[in-house]
């Protein structure tokens, strides 16, 4: 017993040779075999040892500056990790210091590290107990590639448009809630939305938003220009009569509600094409009011400069709105 003891602490000890070693490709080796080993054996591996290993690779190799392939390793070796159950107690202590892997330098690194959240849906670990709302929100806003963006979505879909669990109402109330928080990352998400649900609940989703929420925004505008002082008493009537009305007024948050619908649209247009979605095609043309739309759209136009260089992330939304209505 002694000696297979004795065997297993030198082969333990040159897998943390192999970890510092100064040649890259050498690092990546040692990393996926303390996946392989951590993943395989974990039961037979000392519990401080099992600690060494995983610190090491979260703390120190997922850090490595000199090779994105080590990081990049380290982000799949834990994914390998989670796959033996009996890991997930030490894991789920560790995983919290990983999120700086989401905003690597390395969009390979983001990738992996978003991917890794994706796969903890399916185990004990809950992807916000590793990281944060805002992180993630930060990250979307920021990233300039498209697979990034697109597996953050398919994080968030669950959370932000959980269509087979909830209402059309809730899914406007969390769209509402992501584009007060970040309105940017929320027009990102709503872009990938269509690749990942289908069509049906988002055609309800943007005809809700429209008819009960942004339509009634058109007419409150319009109402505090023609009744000026009387507006507010206007106002307080028919708030009673409106059922579910739009709990955000600043014209920035209204816009990036807008947009939502715009890009929704577009992304569902191939969709529609089909000759069964026909019945949603029909749906869709009878709820929206394109008059009223242009005219919103014409209001944004004044009240946002889209047309103005130093808006450029307003120019997806002009280009399509123009296409459509011009």
């Amino acid at each position: 017993a002694n000696r297979i003891e004795e065997a297993l602490q030198r082969q333990f000890e040159l897998v943390q040779q192999l970890q510092t070693d100064p040649v890259p490709s050498v690092r990546v080796q040692a990393v996926r075999m303390t996946g392989h080993i951590l993943s395989t054996f974990y039961d037979f591996v000392p519990s401080r040892v099992s600690q060494i290993f995983l610190s090491t690779l979260i703390h120190t190799l997922s850090k490595d500056q000199s090779s994105a392939d080590v990081r990049s390793a380290v982000i799949l070796a834990i994914v390998d990790i989670l796959k033996n159950p009996l890991t997930h107690p030490l894991a789920k202590e560790l995983l919290p210091d990983l999120v700086h892997c989401l905003h690597d330098n390395s969009e390979r690194v983001r990738v992996h590290y978003v991917q890794l959240l994706i796969s903890l849906q399916t185990s004990a670990i809950k992807f916000y107990e590793v990281v944060d709302l805002d992180n993630l929100l930060s990250r979307l806003e920021a990233d300039k590639g498209t697979k990034v963006q697109k597996y953050i979505t398919e994080l968030l879909v669950n959370s932000y448009f959980p269509y087979a669990k909830k209402t059309t109402k809730h899914l406007i109330q969390r769209a509402i809630k992501m584009v007060k928080t970040n309105p940017v990352a929320a027009k990102k998400f709503y872009s990938f939305v269509p690749s990942l649900v289908p069509p049906g609940p988002i055609v309800k989703f943007m005809t809700k938003l429209w008819t009960s929420c942004l339509s009634h925004w058109i007419l409150e505008r319009k109402a505090a220009k023609e009744l000026g002082d009387e507006y507010s008493e206007e106002v307080a009537t028919k708030k009673q009569r409106t059922s579910f009305r739009l709990p955000v007024k600043d014209i920035t948050s209204v816009s990036a509600l807008f947009t939502i619908i715009a890009l929704c649209w577009n992304g569902i247009m191939d969709d529609l094409e089909d000759p069964e979605n026909e019945p949603l095609k029909t749906y869709l043309s009878q709820k929206f009011d394109e008059s009223a739309f242009l005219s919103m759209y014409n209001d944004l136009v004044c009240d946002l400069e889209l047309e103005s260089e130093e808006n450029p992330e307003n120019e997806p939304l002009k280009t399509y709105l123009s296409q459509k209505f011009d």
